[in-house]
């Protein structure tokens, strides 16, 4: 969500700073993506086969790449409209009846030259591409391993290419091998707090969060009990 707010104060600078523009002079400007997608391409060198950026570029290292970001916007923009305004995630210290101070956090409207939020974006992306591609690297990783649990494709005759090729019937016989796919995303819990509320300056209450676990296992493994281990993690 920060991120978008940078995307969309970005997007909305370059459109006013081309209004105020004489149309001579606006020959020439970057256009700002049309999605933060676009956006997250644009600093970075060119993606490998797989859809990844390279690391260097992902950590703002890539000698390639990492001034692109500064040439988004030109120096006549500069000139023409000096300040951006935008939503920055800012401390609000959030002050209990019993006087008691607890620390949140919101996103607050600021002002900044065009310089300082760039400098303040190319900063956050420091942190926001790598955890980027590793939640890209994850998800992929998951679905591969998702699909291939069984690894049936492995063990079919010739001339079938995957195993929901075959009649249903023969499914419950396919050779499969014993493994199990397990997955618990931190991501995507369950918490009674409404985690998107943008109200944090202004009231603060304490939450309970069930973590979720998805499992998937062979039908063949499958029997009327199911034993399984759970490890508690414990502050």
């Amino acid at each position: 969500m920060e991120y978008q707010h940078y995307y969309n104060a970005l997007r909305r600078y370059k459109s006013l700073a081309r209004r105020c523009l004489p149309e001579a002079e606006r020959e020439g400007l970057l256009d700002c993506p049309d999605s933060s997608r676009g956006l997250r391409q644009y600093p970075n060198c060119e993606q490998d086969d797989d859809g990844y950026y390279q690391l260097d570029c992902a950590k703002r290292k890539c000698t390639d790449c990492k001034g692109n970001l500064e040439l988004m916007v030109s120096a006549r923009e500069r000139r023409a409209v000096e300040l951006v305004k935008y939503q920055q995630w800012s401390a609000v210290p959030y002050k209990c009846k019993d006087g008691r101070i607890i620390d949140n956090h919101d996103f607050l409207p600021v002002e900044a030259t065009i310089d300082e939020f760039l400098k303040e974006f190319d900063h956050f992306l420091l942190d926001f591409m790598p955890h980027h591609e590793n939640a890209k690297w994850l998800d992929n990783d998951w679905s591969t391993t998702w699909r291939n649990i069984s690894r049936a494709d492995e063990h079919l005759a010739d001339g079938v290419e995957h195993w929901w090729d075959l009649p249903e019937e023969g499914w419950l016989d396919l050779e499969v091998e014993n493994q199990v796919a397990l997955v618990i995303d931190y991501a995507n819990s369950y918490s009674s707090e409404h985690k998107n509320e943008h109200m944090q300056q202004f009231w603060s209450h304490s939450s309970t969060t069930i973590l979720g676990c998805v499992m998937k296992v062979r039908q063949h493994c499958m029997y009327s009990t199911i034993n399984i281990e759970c490890i508690v993690l414990r502050e």
